[in-house]
């Protein structure tokens, strides 16, 4: 018996000294365009399309809710903090203006970031959850190849078209203008093109037209009288 006293020894010895691999901490996903889905533990207001994106050179920018903005985000492992926010000074409806001052007020307290399965979280200090993000493209990703120092911005917003809601979310990147129209039973990808007024986008079947701030159509792409239309306004 007493051979197999030696093996069992370095075993132990092994197991204590050299442990297995330990679980590495999730990359923070830069480079990602993010919707605010809560503030505070409350829902966020969609139709206002809070976004955020952080580059990998540490550049935050985004939708504040009415205006552009930009920082600097200081990424260290978990820990996340933000400089000073600069942002444009637009003036839009009360309650989207006092949803975009607590965020950036909350933006200064955050002091750390997580991930909790799909969604992006910034707690702060003494660890409580302020901001709640989800991937702004949840079904869609693609790449595009844009000059350098190119600013992407983006928009989420919430229409009423007649007997159907439609979340629709804008890409503009220099020459590159999108908007995703999301449907209750499909996602179609719509780019620019030529429009005498407004902004009109055509994808798959549709075409879908804004014209000014909230008035905008969405029709199906064929031709006669009797193509269908609904006449959408946002919320």
């Amino acid at each position: 018996m007493k051979p197999l006293f030696y093996p069992i020894a370095l075993a132990l010895v092994l197991a204590i000294f050299f442990p297995g691999p330990s679980q590495a901490s999730p990359a923070f996903p830069v480079d990602d365009v993010w919707r605010l889905v809560e503030l505070d533990g409350k829902a966020a207001n969609a139709g206002e399309g809070i976004s955020l994106m952080i580059g990998d050179d540490g550049t935050a920018s985004g939708h504040a809710g009415c205006n552009r903005f930009t920082s600097r985000a200081i990424l260290e492992g978990s820990t996340l903090s933000f400089e000073t926010v600069a942002m444009t000074r637009m003036m839009c409806a009360e309650p989207q203006m006092q949803q975009e001052r607590r965020f950036q007020e909350t933006l200064a307290e955050v002091a750390r970031w997580d991930m909790a399965g799909r969604a992006l979280i910034f707690l702060d200090r003494e660890g409580n959850e302020r901001l709640r993000f989800e991937p702004l493209l949840t079904e869609i990703r693609f790449e595009l190849a844009l000059p350098a120092g190119t600013q992407v911005e983006t928009a989420t917003i919430n229409y009423n078209c007649e007997d159907r809601q439609l979340q629709v979310d804008y890409i503009n990147a220099g020459p590159v203008s999108l908007a995703i129209l999301n449907m209750a039973d499909e996602t179609v990808v719509a780019a620019a093109v030529v429009s005498a007024s407004g902004a009109r986008y055509a994808g798959g079947e549709y075409v879908w037209w804004t014209r000014g701030a909230r008035e905008a159509s969405l029709a199906l792409a064929r031709d006669g009288d009797d193509t269908p239309e609904w006449h959408c306004r946002a919320e």
